[in-house]
């Protein structure tokens, strides 16, 4: 299809592209297919999420790595994410290691907070008990102490009301 100049960035309804199904069925050979014929790595569907940001929450690490090769964005874009929420939020909230050590490893900010957001990384992570996101995240140099959610609990504190013994 693509040698018959199909349009490589068609939506379905719900703004999906062919790259958003393949890095959330982390199909990489097609991925890179449509990569390499130059389809869009940072166009978001209708969610506002990115195939990067649909490769991170199905925990598709090939074309995760594929996509950052691609130059794909580690961080949220204004008005565009998912609840305003970066790339290693939304690792923390799928409690994926791999994807947040991939992700912190090329420089994701993991202090980083939108306007939309409930707060950083860090609080999702003790929000899900992820103790292996929680500790890369502050080896990485999240911010304990400056890290409230949209209640104004620290991490701490989210830690402690969630029994979070593994953060």
């Amino acid at each position: 299809m693509i040698d018959s100049k199909a349009d490589l960035n068609a939506t379905d309804d719900d703004g999906m592209t062919a790259l958003h199904f393949a890095s959330a069925y982390d199909q990489l050979q097609p991925a890179k297919t449509l990569i390499e014929a130059k389809a869009k790595v940072d166009v978001c569907n209708r969610d506002g999420a990115s195939p990067f940001m649909v490769a991170v929450q199905y925990g598709s690490i090939s074309c995760l790595e594929l996509l950052l090769d691609a130059k794909a964005s580690v961080e949220a874009q204004a008005g565009s994410t998912l609840n305003d929420d970066s790339p290693l939020i939304i690792a923390a909230r799928v409690d994926s290691i791999e994807c947040a050590r991939l992700l912190i490893k090329h420089k994701a900010d993991p202090n980083y907070r939108g306007s939309k957001a409930k707060g950083t990384a860090l609080i999702v992570a003790c929000e899900n008990n992820s103790g292996l996101v929680c500790s890369s995240l502050l080896d990485a140099k999240a911010d304990p102490n400056d890290d409230t959610d949209d209640h104004g609990d620290s991490a701490v504190s989210v830690a402690a009301r969630m029994e979070a013994v593994e953060c």
